[in-house]
């Protein structure tokens, strides 16, 4: 398969690109240059007429792009507004264009306003308001809305915590976007040992914070890429038994389950 990873140089890309690379034929639109081994273009997420270069020969599409942090570790509203929401549905519209049928958007469970604090309902609908978390769920109505419109397969993957394998489950803050987790509760760590050097994070009551391991997340994106399905939305973290939210649906949709999985 010929596929566009857009966004694919940032955190999500490091970790899942080499497992996508070694099924497909993969080129990344980024601003900056990717260190996989596939083609790359550079280019603006936002940008119509790069997206629309990007998307030719393409038989579907990955949108990852990501808002970058301020100085102190917090999503420009401005920015986050033009990657997670004008580029998202840019994106689908480029893709019907140039004949790719299938669009995965990799959004976030930071859709959800404290995340961590309660168990979600598959159903529960998105109220987070902090600028991450709002961006992605209006992203998500913008692709819904664009893949409608041009009868366009969308497979939204609503991801939680993903962490390098070699740091499983101990998820790292300090590799990724701290308002990527949109999580208002206080989370504590587990005491390094030479044993366990890398524990997880806990939420107040003890739950493990289920991080989904690179590997995990590639296999799923993979997944995904095989089996589209109409639109769909899909939660995705590394926590088979569903301690924070049920991923029966996703497993069955996807031939997919976490190896990392506490």
């Amino acid at each position: 398969m010929r596929l566009l990873v857009i966004g694919g140089a940032g955190y999500v890309g490091r970790l899942v690109l080499p497992g996508l690379a070694e099924r497909h034929q993969v080129r990344v639109l980024d601003l900056h240059r990717t260190t996989a081994d596939c083609e790359y273009r550079q280019g603006d997420a936002t940008d119509p007429t790069d997206l629309a270069r990007a998307c030719a020969g393409m038989d579907a599409v990955i949108h990852m792009a990501m808002a970058p942090t301020t100085p102190d570790d917090r999503v420009d509203p401005a920015t986050a507004f033009d990657v997670h929401v004008k580029s998202a549905y840019l994106t689908v519209l480029a893709a019907a264009k140039a004949d790719a049928r299938h669009v995965v958007f990799v959004s976030s469970l930071s859709v959800f306003a404290a995340l961590g604090s309660r168990r979600l309902g598959i159903d529960d609908e998105p109220d987070a308001t902090e600028p991450y978390g709002l961006t992605k769920r209006l992203g998500e109505q913008a692709v819904r809305a664009a893949a409608t419109a041009t009868g366009t397969d969308l497979t939204i993957l609503r991801l939680a915590w993903p962490t390098p394998d070699d740091v499983w489950p101990a998820w790292e803050v300090g590799l990724a976007q701290t308002d990527y987790t949109n999580t208002q509760t206080e989370l504590r760590r587990d005491r390094v040992t030479a044993e366990n050097p890398h524990p997880p994070l806990r939420f107040p009551d003890g739950r493990p914070l289920p991080a989904l391991a690179g590997s995990d997340l590639a296999g799923a994106l993979l997944g995904a890429l095989e089996t589209p399905d109409g639109i769909r939305t899909l939660p995705l973290t590394g926590d088979a038994a569903g301690a924070l939210i049920d991923l029966s649906a996703t497993m069955t949709a996807l031939s997919w389950s976490p190896s990392h999985t506490l």
